[in-house]
């Protein structure tokens, strides 16, 4: 696996199968900011990492995402607006 820094100084993870890509490069690629994007990872609303990258800096274990599971994810995700669970939530408490 090899590191390729972008011109934003976030880092792209390549293989010889799939571009994978970091936590914010992943929320940019969606077009949401980085909370936001981690917010949906906790929730279980994002994709599943494909899988973790240790940093050699902090030897913390990162996720990264395929690009190919990021774009079918953003395909499948509602407009910007839509309905979602906490819109739902307040429509069905008394």
């Amino acid at each position: 696996m090899g590191v390729v820094p972008n011109k934003l100084h976030r880092v792209v993870y390549t293989t010889a199968m799939d571009l994978l890509v970091g936590n914010r490069a992943a929320a940019e690629h969606v077009g949401v900011k980085p909370d936001t994007w981690s917010a949906y990872v906790s929730r279980g609303e994002a994709p599943r990492p494909t899988a973790r990258h240790i940093d050699e800096k902090t030897g913390h274990a990162l996720p990264v995402w395929s690009v190919a599971d990021v774009d079918a994810w953003k395909a499948e995700r509602p407009g910007v607006g839509a309905p979602g669970r906490a819109r739902a939530k307040r429509k069905a408490a008394p």
